[in-house]
């Protein structure tokens, strides 16, 4: 993190990953331990996303690697941040409404917080699993194998988001009951638009079969569509 020190920036992100001391749903802690683990600031937590994910996007487009392929990691790793920081953006307006509707307009700096410090911890445990994704294609496993073990660790990724999300939200929850309706809110609504921009982005671990592009042919259509015409096919 900007001007910390190694041992300081690894407290802060163990601070992030638990959701204790600052980032913990209750400031009950002593000031000294409080201050070793500063929270995250806004621009830190955004870096955070961007170069966790910038990581595991590179180690995710290395599926099949040959020289012809390099430029996949290079897609991937610009397409998990901008796959993260656009869904966010798309979403924002929308809950920022919801909140001044439900009449909690004061407290969305603090539900902003969260929700950012839950996507650092999101992009975070995505990099901590890259070099399974690497050992596992390592192993010769196929494409659709591939796409399985990145769609299982997204998974396991989202559901630490969940619980980091939860700890941050539970002083909000504890203020106001209505921040629990919201924060399901946010939930259905971050992820039916992140399922939408990750099938307009795709590919992200690319078919050997194909040629390497940063995008598919006709990249806005709807992925509901999609997948209700593959349900129906069957």
């Amino acid at each position: 993190m900007s001007r910390a020190s190694p041992n300081l920036a690894l407290h802060r992100l163990d601070a992030l990953l638990r959701a204790v001391g600052i980032h913990g749903p209750d400031l009950s802690t002593d000031f000294a331990s409080r201050t070793s683990t500063r929270s995250l600031s806004l621009r830190d937590l955004l870096l955070l996303i961007v170069t966790a994910g910038a990581c595991y996007g590179a180690c995710m487009g290395t599926f099949a690697y040959e020289p012809a392929r390099s430029m996949l990691m290079l897609y991937s790793a610009m397409k998990i941040p901008i796959l993260i920081v656009l869904t966010t953006l798309v979403c924002l307006p929308a809950f920022f409404v919801l909140n001044t509707a439900a009449g909690v307009r004061d407290d969305f700096g603090k539900a902003l917080r969260a929700v950012l410090s839950a996507q650092g911890a999101f992009t975070v445990t995505l990099a901590g699993l890259a070099p399974v994704v690497m050992f596992i294609y390592t192993t010769g496993v196929n494409h659709r194998f591939a796409l399985l073990t990145n769609g299982a660790i997204f998974l396991g990724a989202t559901i630490v988001a969940q619980v980091v999300l939860w700890a941050r939200y539970r002083r909000l929850i504890a203020a106001n009951r209505v921040h629990i309706t919201l924060m399901a809110c946010w939930m259905l609504l971050y992820g039916f638009v992140a399922v939408q921009m990750a099938w307009m982005l795709r590919p992200f671990v690319g078919d050997p079969a194909k040629p390497v592009t940063f995008l598919r042919e006709e990249p806005f259509t709807n992925a509901y569509i999609a997948m209700l015409k593959l349900v129906l096919q069957n």
